[in-house]
């Protein structure tokens, strides 16, 4: 067999490894801005039930995995994962990485992708082609955050299981990457193999879709009143409805 055939073995074999994806959703009840956002209503449904849905309609070889906290105020989050057939991981309130790792050892995936929980406009199809770049390129760390120019609210961020293992130790010595597990890959960048996920045409960094507070819990539940399809609108659709000036 010569070199060229041999190459094309491993190229065939390389392509039909099946990989796994974990969706985690990271969300608690004491939230301290606004305590128990998440289950807040928006439309007919909680806010981190309008994520389980979007994610469960993904497909392929995903798991949405709900990864909160072992505090007592957080059953509730237990039992609304477990109401919408969501697996469930528990951990340290305040260590991230911690729970991070429980979930990875608790369910079989290669990749995990950080779902914020008061994040209603994740965008299943930006996932999807995210998840086809991760297939072929196999990187340790996927963000659209370099440069940020989604926005706040739309971030994807996906991390190799294996290398977030690797890594836990030095993560695990700082308060700051304990609770914000992707920072330390953003300040270490150079140990790992990088993917990006850029749209030329998305340039909208201040635009903030997330629910930190009151206020933007109005904003966008008044929103709903006037598009009730908003949470199903894709990113361009998102971006000029809140960026109208109405």
């Amino acid at each position: 067999m010569n070199s060229k055939t041999i190459q094309k073995c491993i190229e065939i074999n390389y392509e039909i490894i099946i990989m796994n994806f974990g969706l985690y959703v990271y969300a608690r009840m004491s939230s301290s801005r606004l305590p128990g956002k998440v289950l807040m209503p928006l439309g007919n449904k909680s806010i981190i039930e309008n994520i389980f849905s979007k994610l469960e309609n993904i497909g392929g070889n995903i798991k949405v995995i709900l990864v909160t906290s072992d505090q007592k105020e957080d059953d509730i989050l237990e039992d609304t994962a477990t109401k919408n057939n969501i697996c469930c991981v528990r951990g340290c309130l305040l260590n991230i990485a911690e729970r991070t790792v429980k979930a990875i050892k608790s369910y079989d995936v290669d990749y995990f992708f950080r779902i914020n929980g008061d994040s209603p406009f994740i965008q299943p199809n930006i996932i999807q082609e995210c998840i086809k770049i991760i297939e072929d390129e196999r990187p340790d760390f996927l963000t659209n955050l370099l440069p940020r120019h989604f926005p706040y609210g739309i971030s994807v961020e996906s991390i190799k299981c294996q290398t977030f293992i690797d890594n836990y130790k030095y993560i695990n010595n700082s308060s700051k990457y304990c609770e914000h597990i992707t920072t330390y890959f953003y300040d270490n960048l150079y140990k790992f193999k990088l993917s990006k996920y850029y749209k030329k045409d998305i340039f909208n960094p201040e635009l903030h879709l997330t629910i930190d507070s009151e206020i933007d819990y109005k904003k966008i539940s008044d929103k709903l009143i006037n598009y009730p399809s908003l949470l199903d609108a894709d990113i361009y659709t998102l971006i000029n409805i809140f960026q109208a000036k109405i």
